[in-house]
């Protein structure tokens, strides 16, 4: 897909300076973020469905609820998240 040349031509400029420092350098940075992101919300989320299910004696609805609530969720956040970074460094 690109050639050596191509990594040459794309460091010598502002552009693809910041595009290496996100793609290279930032890479595990963004890449814990996201995945702490996922894990935080879809946990909690989770452990409050399992809460309530069994404070109230129901049976999973409100885990699968927070389930099916948190995963859309948690994917907004990294999108956000993800948008602000990209955007700060480019």
């Amino acid at each position: 897909m690109f050639g050596k040349k191509d990594y040459k031509y794309m460091a010598k400029t502002e552009e693809g300076k910041k595009a290496e420092e996100l793609l290279f350098k930032s890479h595990w940075k963004l890449t814990l973020m996201i995945l702490g992101i996922n894990v935080t919300v879809i946990g909690l989320l989770a452990f409050l469905g399992s809460l309530l299910d069994s404070k109230l004696n129901t049976n999973h609805m409100f885990s699968i609820a927070s389930l099916v609530l948190a995963f859309p969720l948690a994917q907004v956040m990294v999108y956000k998240t993800t948008k602000n970074i990209t955007t700060k460094k480019a």
